[in-house]
């Protein structure tokens, strides 16, 4: 369950993919598998045919491929976590920017360089 408004569920999951593929991309630019190891996701071949990536593996009992998290009463983040959140928001406001981003609804005026 997402625990947000309906009108915002579209944008907070469109956030998550764009993500993802940029995690994917990176990765595999970097020859590395921090993110996700080769194999783990579905592959679609030249034939259109799709493998089974290993992520299947893992479905879980309620037939969920998600992994349960402990709910714990902290709710803060690590300074590790921290670090990357402001990685990602420095490297998406300068270099990675796109032209239009600060003229969409709620852009906040910190962001526009």
């Amino acid at each position: 369950m997402i625990h947000a408004k309906p009108s915002n569920v579209d944008t907070y999951v469109k956030a998550c993919i764009v993500l993802h593929n940029f995690l994917m991309t990176k990765s595999e630019e970097a020859q590395g598998s921090l993110y996700c190891s080769k194999g783990y996701t579905d592959q679609v071949l030249a034939s259109e045919e799709i493998t089974a990536g290993e992520w299947r593996n893992k479905v879980n009992l309620d037939n969920s491929a998600f992994e349960t998290v402990a709910v714990t009463q902290c709710r803060n983040y690590t300074q590790d976590a921290s670090l990357i959140r402001d990685n990602f928001v420095e490297y998406f406001t300068t270099v990675g920017s796109v032209s239009w981003q600060t003229e969409r609804a709620g852009a906040n005026e910190i962001y526009k360089k």
